[in-house]
């Protein structure tokens, strides 16, 4: 009846399931008798059969073989012209083989390369039956019928053959197809090496696995829905690792050394040191580049003359990492080493500020929206709170209550033309100047933010420094409480919206003006108690810190 209402119900793959499940376990059919019934149900899809069959246990030799008769007959009797129904399902590339077959069992031999040949009757005669080469035999007849070699599972297949100094294996998948690296973190080789392993060691390496030289210079990229930040950090100004001829890494310090003006708009540069846990200075070459311009920083690296041909590691974070992985890893020459947004940004403040693990920081990150969180001594970093009330909301509001086309004119308009206190209700306002000060209140303290916005003598530039001096006031005293809470008497604050401090011959003070307001909120709440930091390098935190983290995994 079940069975009956499965097929009734059109979900095939739950069909086939029940099917196996029914004849394979209760009834233990042949194969033979499995894959008739199949047919005459109309059943034929190579890749669920080996699905169901490795799903639930039931693959042998002798199954795999059967497959291959079963499908020669079917082509047959359809040149013959007898027609059968064949619905649409996966691709037998798309089946997974379970990482069960690459184990090993240390009482057998390991497996040996050997021509397959077809089993002919033996007289049966008691021997140890080697389970590691039914195994190897099981793998090599799946990739021989069109299982694919590469994906999750095979990438898993092969660290685990590494891991057991399972040669033969590792030659087949290799042979086949399979990444050396392993699906990108070089976990193959790292075993290999580990248990110590030499053989294979070799044959990874010339297949394609990196060999990792920790001096080479660490490349980090934040990228962001606005700018997209690239950091190199390396030991000193003449360190030389394997990577030097790299195109990324020519690029880098090609760019780093010109002048803001020979750059293309928007671009920016830098180059700062700060000491490493070495005691040594690191030296700094950073770019910023907005997002729209990442094909055009592509196509650049893509033209850069290079001497080196092999592939880089680079920390990658924020949301464009994810975005733009595949491009960037394929035109590049690279591979992403993906790290959380927030930990990056705290592990780059701990770089930025000089400061060592021991001592607990608080971490306010404005961009889209507000995140606390907390590095502690070990320099383990968790969310402690947050707000929904961030970067975009200040400039959501701008664009709808004003007529500024652009951030920076917002925030420079606000600073020298806006009137603070036009647009909201102040004490005085509720209980007169004078009354005011005989209750103990400033006359100018707000009771209501944007309390007066119907005002019709209200500009811009006023709307604009009042919704400046609300949204500060809200960091402010998120980040108070919070900091009242785990103690500590300082808060650094970053993010996209809280950018590092403009260069002296600018005339665009932006990021000053945005600090100060949030510094005078911070002190406002705590009575003067608590501090707002700001990092030296603020839009380079992601960058800065995907680097660190990623060198401490490595």
């Amino acid at each position: 009846l079940l069975l009956d209402l499965l097929i009734r119900s059109g979900n095939t793959d739950l069909v086939v399931a029940c099917r196996w499940t029914y004849f394979c376990l209760a009834r233990e059919a042949t194969p033979r008798t499995c894959y008739c019934f199949a047919r005459a149900k109309g059943q034929w899809i190579k890749a669920h059969v080996l699905t169901s069959a490795l799903a639930y246990r039931f693959l042998s030799k002798e199954l795999l073989d059967q497959i291959s008769i079963n499908e020669g007959e079917l082509l047959l009797s359809l040149r013959k012209g007898k027609r059968r129904r064949c619905e649409a399902g996966p691709k037998i590339a798309d089946v997974k083989i379970p990482s069960r077959l690459f184990k090993i069992d240390e009482d057998c031999e390991m497996p040996k390369m050997k021509k397959l040949k077809a089993d002919k009757p033996k007289r049966k005669r008691k021997r140890l039956v080697n389970t590691n080469q039914l195994r190897f035999d099981l793998v090599r007849r799946l990739l021989a019928m069109g299982v694919a070699a590469k994906g999750v599972r095979c990438s898993m297949g092969l660290v685990l053959s590494a891991k057991a100094g399972n040669m033969a294996m590792v030659r087949l998948l290799l042979k086949n197809g399979a990444d050396a690296l392993a699906g990108g973190d070089n976990k193959a080789l790292l075993m290999a090496v580990v248990y110590g392993h030499l053989d294979i060691v070799k044959r990874l390496v010339k297949a394609g696995a990196q060999l990792i030289n920790t001096t080479q210079p660490f490349i980090g990229i934040d990228i962001g829905g606005t700018l997209m930040k690239i950091v190199m950090e390396s030991g000193n100004d003449k360190s030389v690792g394997v990577s030097d001829g790299h195109p990324l890494v020519s690029f880098i310090r090609n760019r780093s050394l010109h002048e803001d003006k020979s750059l293309s708009d928007g671009w920016k540069s830098t180059v700062f040191s700060r000491p490493g846990k070495d005691s040594k200075e690191h030296l700094f070459r950073a770019l910023i580049i907005p997002t729209t311009d990442i094909e055009q920083l592509m196509n650049s690296v893509e033209t850069q003359e290079s001497h080196a041909s092999g592939k880089i590691r680079i920390a990658a974070t924020g949301g464009g990492a994810h975005k733009y992985k595949d491009e960037l890893e394929r035109r590049l020459n690279v591979q992403l080493l993906i790290v959380k947004e927030l930990e990056a940004t705290a592990h780059g403040l701990l770089v930025d500020s000089e400061q060592s693990v021991g001592t607990q920081m608080l971490l306010c990150n404005v961009g889209t929206g507000v995140s606390l969180a907390t590095v502690d001594e070990q320099g383990e970093v968790e969310r402690v709170s947050g707000s929904g009330v961030g970067g975009a909301t200040f400039w959501g509001l701008v664009k709808r209550l004003t007529q500024f086309s652009s951030f920076n004119e917002a925030i420079l308009a606000a600073h020298n033309a806006g009137v603070l206190g036009k647009t909201d209700t102040l004490v005085e306002d509720i209980y007169g100047r004078e009354t005011s000060k005989e209750i103990g209140l400033a006359p100018d303290l707000v009771a209501g933010f944007l309390g007066k916005l119907d005002s019709d003598d209200l500009t811009d530039a006023d709307i604009s420094a009042g919704l400046l001096r609300m949204f500060a006031s809200n960091l402010g005293q998120l980040a108070v409480f919070q900091a009242r809470l785990i103690g500590v008497s300082t808060v650094w604050f970053a993010g996209g919206f809280v950018q590092s401090a403009s260069s002296e011959n600018s005339e665009d003070n932006t990021a000053e003006i945005i600090q100060n307001a949030i510094g005078e909120a911070v002190s406002f709440w705590s009575a003067g108690k608590l501090q707002a930091q700001f990092p030296r390098n603020a839009a380079l935190l992601g960058a800065m810190g995907a680097v660190h983290v990623t060198a401490q995994e490595q």
